[in-house]
């Protein structure tokens, strides 16, 4: 019997599966085809009128065309090939198991948030207040729209996690791993998210939006673009309620019986309901095509609007007397223009047109009785449709030409369409780029136009602001205008240039300093010139190819995959700790949980470009390094400094200066090798504990800071030149004079040792003739002995003779050598007696000498 039960369960749930399957698939192409091509269509009307692109609510639309087509060609498309076709790919493939779901829920979230900020903004662009519905701004949209995603996208985070491709019984199904996350996804995200607060949110701003569209007053005061787009948000509710209903009361029921225990058939039924529910639950995101047909109206309505005023009011060759219309005139009325006439007849036109009436919906109407007093009154009031919101202006609105510049022929846009422009563009501090609104001018419009646009309605506290804005814009023009930089001063002032700094002034103000040429607080013990490089250093840091090349510690980006290459190592942390080693390879990484930091273990180069500095003797100089290093322990370089490459160049740029401040100018120009051994050990030394060593250092180039120091170097050369040349020329007269004074004394000395030399030879000539004459007496003292003791011999000895004789001979040599003297002088001879008794004397003797 119970065999009998279970056969026939079987055959029926066979049954309910064969008859949902087809109806199934059915909905889903009918949905996917009409979604599409709805969506689309969509698109191509919101491009093609540009007045929907400054409306918030129709931007909103916009934007949720493109996420629907996102949801029905990813999440429609793959629902259909896995039940009608059994293809599910998220069996198969873990990638697509992640990815897939993960970004349908991105997409759902932000459609069902952008489907409540649309109906917020209906019920905004409704109210009767002009202040409430001025909050309606395209450009705050923008940035909730960009919020929006951003939110959603970090909230599906843990979806990307914890969603996996499991084996269950040997079958591989994309499931949740996280049981509390799972529940917080069924409980939270799928009631909450999906259908709750959705539907209660455009339930209570949808009906806030239809009471104030029942008001008349309300209605009057809207544009026809405004009350369209409502009405547009308002269908796009409707529809909201239509498909996600069903969708929602399902997940409702499906969360109140999950610990329900529950027979094969009714989980068979549950599961075939769950089926065609999913596939219904599309509805929303497929509109199909009933967008585009809300406001194919309006689009035509503008197009025949267009040709109608290209027709008739912008043609110069066209005559409106030569109409018939124009002859049916009364000659009351011939005073008419012939661009008055034109204007009356397309005001006509456009009214009693019925295929632009857009706003035959029961809430929109006027009373046929007002349109028939208005066409009345026209050719008394004539009047102009204004391009922007698309409603009659009194004629006088299009009159103002506000510049001179303007291209166009006659305005066609109101002149408080123009206001609400300049108004919009101030507000976004466009203060310099107000050009005029009409198509294709490009007048710009200056202080005067803005001042009359401006103030022609009141709004003296804008103008207050543009007037102030203006100013500061061109008092920042002006280069020697500075403001003051600190926060709370606001001060403003004239660069005076007359300081011993030429770029330090002080503020007149706070009285704090402030660098004139980078216009910031002043830097602190650093030149202009060193911010400069050290600025230019951190941009080239921080760049993007800097990094990739120089392969400094970084992050790495979001990815589940890691590639660490060849001659690199890396650390990864989970939740800021427990760094783990990673070798060269692929390894696995989880955005946000994991964070990847690299380091190059190899060799690099870090160039120190055009430092000032400082040397012994107070010459300013200028000087380019390159510093080579190489990471030992990435450990450290990773964990024990915050960044290892920007702390090594402040490290090197000033222990470079300290260095240089060690050496005179000259013994740099002269030994840079020892500067070179100087930096690198006390660079190696600073940063040896963070794991980093230095290997080699070289100063590429050295010189003046500037022209004016290079040229008091050369100054200074040319003085020590001249005083090198002038002590040459001293030492070499020194020389000359030494050389004078040694050849002085040599001269003399040679005197000196002559002189002796002569007196020795004189007085040793002395000698010898003194010796000589003593031997001459002494030979004559013999002779004369000898001669003595002859004579006396011969004189019997008798000794007085003798002398008597010497004598008187001595005198009679003499007298006979002056006999003898060729001189005629005559002497005359006192003692005659002894010269006579000479002569007797001389007489005997000879006599003696006679007898012997």
């Amino acid at each position: 019997m119970s065999s009998n039960n279970n056969t026939s369960i079987i055959l029926t749930i066979l049954r309910l599966q064969s008859a949902f399957r087809y109806p199934s698939l059915i909905l889903g192409f009918t949905l996917l085809i009409g979604g599409v091509l709805g969506n689309i269509l969509n698109i191509i009307v919101f491009i093609k009128v540009g007045n929907y692109k400054n409306n918030a609510c129709s931007f909103y639309m916009f934007v949720r065309t493109f996420v629907d087509l996102y949801i029905l060609l990813t999440g429609l498309t793959t629902r259909i090939l896995a039940t009608g076709f059994q293809m599910d790919f998220t069996s198969i493939n873990w990638i697509w198991c992640k990815m897939r779901g993960g970004f349908i829920d991105i997409n759902i979230q932000s459609t069902f948030t952008l489907i409540c900020l649309q109906a917020i903004d209906a019920f905004i662009c409704s109210s009767p207040s002009v202040v409430v519905r001025q909050k309606s701004n395209i450009r705050i949209a923008r940035y909730l729209i960009l919020g929006t995603v951003c939110f959603w996208s970090i909230h599906e985070i843990p979806y990307f996690i914890f969603q996996d491709l499991v084996i269950v019984r040997g079958t591989p199904m994309c499931i949740t791993t996280n049981t509390i996350y799972a529940q917080y996804h069924s409980y939270f995200t799928t009631l909450c998210i999906f259908t709750t607060i959705p539907i209660i949110m455009i339930s209570f701003f949808g009906f806030l939006t239809v009471r104030h569209m029942k008001t008349i007053s309300v209605t009057r005061t809207l544009s026809s673009l405004t009350r369209q787009t409502i009405s547009m948000a308002l269908f796009q509710i409707f529809a909201v309620f239509v498909f996600n209903g069903p969708y929602a009361a399902w997940q409702i029921y499906t969360v109140a019986t999950a610990n329900v225990v529950k027979d094969t058939y009714r989980r068979a039924v549950e599961q075939l309901i769950n089926l065609f529910v999913g596939t219904y639950g599309y509805g929303p995101y497929a509109r199909i095509e009933l967008n585009r047909q809300i406001s194919n109206m309006k689009f035509e309505c503008r197009q025949q609007l267009n040709q109608m005023v290209n027709a008739i009011t912008m043609n110069n060759n066209y005559d409106p007397r030569n109409d018939n219309e124009f002859r049916k005139i009364s000659h009351d009325d011939q005073s008419e223009t012939a661009s008055q006439f034109a204007m009356r007849r397309l005001v006509k036109m456009t009214i009693n047109k019925p295929s632009c009436n857009i706003d035959s919906d029961p809430i929109h109407d006027i009373s046929q009785e007002q349109n028939e007093q208005q066409s009345l009154n026209i050719h008394h009031r004539p009047t102009r449709q204004c391009a922007v919101h698309m409603e009659d202006q009194p004629f006088d609105q299009f009159e103002k030409r506000y510049s001179e510049q303007c291209q166009h022929k006659e305005r066609t846009i109101c002149d408080l369409c123009v206001y609400n422009n300049v108004e919009a563009a101030l507000k976004d501090m466009q203060i310099t780029s107000l050009t005029c609104p009409e198509l294709g001018c490009q007048a710009v419009f200056g202080y005067n136009e803005v001042c009359e646009i401006l103030l022609r309605n009141d709004n003296h506290a804008l103008f207050e602001m543009y007037d102030r804005q203006l100013t500061h814009q061109h008092l920042e023009q002006m280069s020697e205008f500075i403001w003051c930089p600190y926060p709370g001063c606001g001060s403003g002032q004239l660069i005076e240039r007359d300081t011993s700094d030429r770029n330090r002034i002080n503020c007149i103000k706070c009285n704090r300093m402030i660098c004139s040429h980078h216009r910031i607080k002043w830097h602190i013990d650093m030149t202009c010139e060193e911010y400069d490089q050290l600025e230019r250093a951190f941009i080239k840091y921080i760049s993007a190819d800097e990094i990739v090349d120089d392969s400094q510690a970084s992050e790495q980006k979001r990815s589940f995959l890691t590639i660490v290459n060849q001659g690199f190592e890396a650390y990864r942390t989970t939740l800021g700790r427990n760094p783990v080693h990673l070798k060269p390879g692929l390894s696995l990484s989880l955005p946000v949980i994991h964070h990847i930091q690299k380091v190059d273990m190899r060799e690099a180069g870090m160039g120190v470009d055009k430092i000032s500095a400082f040397t012994k003797d107070n010459v300013p100089v200028q000087l380019s390094a390159v510093l080579f290093y190489q990471v030992k322990n990435a450990y450290k370089a990773c964990f024990d400094v915050t960044d290892y490459r920007s702390s090594i160049y402040s490290v090197g740029t000033s222990s470079l200066r300290s260095i240089v401040g060690q050496f005179e100018y000259d013994q740099i120009i002269g030994d840079r090798n020892k500067l070179n051994k100087e930096w690198l050990s006390v660079v190696g030394n600073s940063i040896e504990h963070w794991g980093v060593q230095t290997t080699k250092a070289e100063i590429q180039s050295f010189g003046p800071l500037d022209a004016s120091v290079a040229r008091t170097l050369e100054k200074q050369m040319d003085a020590e030149r001249d005083r090198r040349q002038q002590e040459l020329n001293t030492r070499a007269k020194i020389n000359i004079s030494e050389g004078e004074k040694q050849s002085m004394i040599l001269h003399s000395e040679g005197n000196l040792v002559a002189a002796k030399n002569l007196a020795d030879a004189s007085l040793i000539t002395a000698q010898k003739q003194a010796e000589g004459q003593k031997y001459l007496i002494e030979q004559e003292t013999l002779a004369l002995t000898k001669q003595l003791e002859t004579i006396s011999q011969q004189l019997n000895n008798d000794y007085p003779l003798t002398v008597r004789y010497l004598l008187a001979r001595r005198r009679f040599d003499e007298l006979q050598a002056i006999a003898n003297g060729k001189n005629n002088s005559t002497y005359f001879i006192n003692n005659q007696t002894e010269g006579i008794d000479s002569l007797k004397i001389f007489a005997d003797i000879q006599k003696q000498n006679r007898e012997n």
